[in-house]
């Protein structure tokens, strides 16, 4: 197999533990593995619980500090009271880090779906790589 090893442009001549520092420190501020598997899990579950047939609005409230979601439910043509509902969660969480809202099209959803089938598998496979990543910057 044919492996290439790429840095990124930042990263050249560095050394590797100011490079391992920095990759831990932003994840350690970001949670963008604990954010991606969030935002995987949301998405399955909006698919599970619409059975491919709901064609409204989601408003997913992630709460990582109890890692739970909440998913609230709007119909195809309750799109103004999706929106309403959603900059007023925005509006009352600003100042809670742990928590985030987000405005989902469950159609937008089923277009990924349809044409990336293979999305679920490319968005574990990239989780674990970064998992992979984070684990050898701890070693």
């Amino acid at each position: 197999m044919y492996e290439t090893k790429i840095l990124p442009e930042d990263f050249k001549g560095r050394a590797l533990d100011d490079i391992r520092k920095e990759i831990l420190d932003t994840d350690s501020r970001l949670s963008l593995v604990k954010s991606l598997q969030r935002a995987a899990a949301t998405a399955s579950s909006i698919e599970e619980q619409s059975n491919g047939r709901f064609s409204g609005y989601h408003v997913p409230e992630l709460d990582s500090a109890s890692k739970k979601v909440r998913l609230i439910p709007f119909k195809a043509d309750q799109l103004e009271q999706a929106e309403s509902y959603y900059r007023a969660r925005e509006e009352d969480t600003r100042n809670e880090q742990a928590f985030s809202v987000v405005l989902i099209s469950a159609g937008s959803i089923k277009a990924i779906r349809k044409a990336c089938p293979n999305h679920s598998l490319y968005t574990r496979t990239f989780i674990n790589n970064c998992r992979k990543v984070l684990n050898m910057c701890n070693s």
